[in-house]
């Protein structure tokens, strides 16, 4: 009861190294729920979370002092079944999830189910949606009055206004693995990907084709894209707000670049509502930014991640005012081989043998991020540094956003708190569950940085949480995430940490 009486209302203020204050606010315990989080709506600082345990969903319903008001479970569901979306659409709060059919398993069902936001209850009967011979299927809410289920559209009542199951552009050059897509709010689906070439056709640079799928008429347009003498395995695809489509990401300057696997650039390509390139940026990366912190530290044995480079894009972001946020990451895994000398065969005639091991390391270094202004003129290029390492993947970082900033979030060693540009990030290990959660604010404008210090994980309103990694917040919202903590796994509690602004 001590505990319970303390943990009631507490607001904690940290300050951040030379701006305002993080706020964080811990709400009461409540039994430890052993299920997979999976969704969450927020209203009016109330929160819905959604969970999954084997074929039930969990409903939790917490007020605006984070304090649990209601628990509801539903079992019975298929086997097999998943959560897609939780959602607010057309006046209502509606629960997707799909699941096998029972006549053939190799097609899915997407039903929905309304929920009582203030109850925190499922009502009504279940609703099927769509059928198909999916792997998977992608919900989303477009402009906020259609509804997309993949290449599917539906208006606000739900009715389907078009199948886009279009067919793909026949060519007669072959694609790479390289595949990047995203939909526009107007209802068009883009999909970028990598042309193979010959060793000729290399030292021209890379291709790419850049396919349009109107959603509604089945129409299908397409736009070749070609590097200026450079080469890129990290590009992505982004529609802007007035239909442009942004394609952008890292490049090779040499040959030898890429087979180091080292990116020396940065690229952005324009392209407009009509398939008509306007645009054509490429920024090499200042050479000071590329050695702050030591550069780059990456040994012998280095394998990348499947489908990544080393200096991999990890964030792209089209702004609404037509500027381009574009934000890397250098990501690779390591292999380390052991030798032992196992004890001496019992048998005279065998000498002792040795024994080896293969072991592997996850590592996530430095953030590098880049602002290009609507004109396509470079604005800034910043490096933050970091140097984590784990067994599991459990490194990199999370960004959200405030008006007019960008939030990089991750756990790191309170040291680097007080790192100069000159010197070597101390190494923080993600498997050991220790340290800081800290983080580096960056101006959209100017590219000014500030560091501040979240919380430490020994201490969290009071708290020392437990097996939390950045993978653990469960809502992310503007300046504001919450997150669940428990203790010996038996209580649970909800913490809400608010990022504020400086003060004027």
């Amino acid at each position: 009861m001590k505990k319970t009486f303390f943990l009631l209302g507490i607001l904690l203020n940290f300050f951040l190294l030379g701006y305002s204050q993080v706020n964080i606010s811990v709400g009461d315990v409540h039994p430890a729920l052993k299920a997979d989080y999976r969704l969450s709506i927020k209203k009016n600082d109330e929160l819905l979370l959604v969970y999954k345990k084997k074929e039930s969903c969990i409903i939790q319903k917490f007020d605006a002092k984070l304090n649990l008001n209601t628990q509801n479970v539903y079992e019975g569901f298929p086997r097999g079944f998943e959560i897609s979306l939780a959602t607010e659409f057309n006046g209502k709060n509606l629960l997707f999830y799909y699941y096998f059919s029972e006549e053939n398993k190799k097609e899915k069902i997407v039903c929905y189910r309304e929920i009582d936001f203030s109850k925190g209850q499922l009502i009504g009967e279940e609703h099927k949606l769509s059928q198909g011979p999916y792997l998977y299927y992608f919900i989303e809410v477009i402009n906020g009055e259609t509804l997309r289920i993949n290449d599917d559209l539906y208006d606000k009542n739900l009715n389907l206004i078009s199948s886009g199951r279009s067919k793909k552009i026949p060519t007669e050059q072959k694609y790479t693995i390289l595949n990047s897509t995203c939909y526009s709010r107007q209802g068009y689906k883009y999909e970028l990907e990598k042309l193979e070439s010959s060793s000729k056709d290399n030292k021209k640079g890379d291709s790419f084709e850049l396919l349009r799928y109107d959603l509604r008429s089945g129409l299908v347009g397409k736009t070749t894209i070609n590097l200026e003498k450079k080469n890129s395995n990290s590009v992505g695809v982004r529609v802007g707000i007035d239909g442009s489509v942004f394609v952008a990401g890292f490049y090779y300057q040499t040959e030898e670049d890429a087979k180091k696997d080292d990116a020396k650039g940065i690229f952005s390509i324009k392209v407009d509502k009509d398939g008509k390139i306007n645009k054509q940026s490429y920024f090499d990366i200042p050479q000071e930014v590329l050695n702050q912190n030591g550069g780059r530290r990456v040994g012998k044995n280095v394998e990348k991640f499947p489908g990544t480079d080393n200096l991999a894009l990890a964030e792209f972001i089209a702004e609404d005012d037509g500027s381009l946020t574009i934000v890397g990451e250098y990501k690779y895994r390591m292999m380390q081989m052991t030798e032992r000398l196992s004890s001496p065969n019992q048998n005279p005639r065998n000498a002792s043998q040795k024994s080896t091991s293969m072991s592997h390391s996850f590592h996530f270094d430095a953030i590098i991020v880049s602002k290009i202004d609507s004109s396509g003129k470079l604005s800034w290029v910043r490096k933050i540094p970091k140097s984590q390492y784990g067994a599991v993947s459990l490194g990199g970082f999370k960004l959200t956003t405030g008006p007019g900033y960008k939030y990089f979030l991750y756990f790191d060693d309170e040291r680097n708190l007080e790192l100069s540009s000159n010197n070597i990030p101390y190494d923080y290990n993600s498997d050991l569950y220790d340290g800081s959660f800290i983080g580096y604010k960056i101006s959209d404008i100017s590219g000014d940085i500030s560091k501040m210090k979240i919380f430490n994980y020994k201490d969290v309103g009071g708290l020392e949480i437990k097996q939390f990694d950045i993978w653990s917040i469960i809502k992310s919202d503007y300046n504001v995430f919450y997150l669940k903590a428990f203790e010996k796994g038996k209580e649970d509690i909800l913490i809400k940490v608010e990022l504020e602004h400086p003060k004027k």
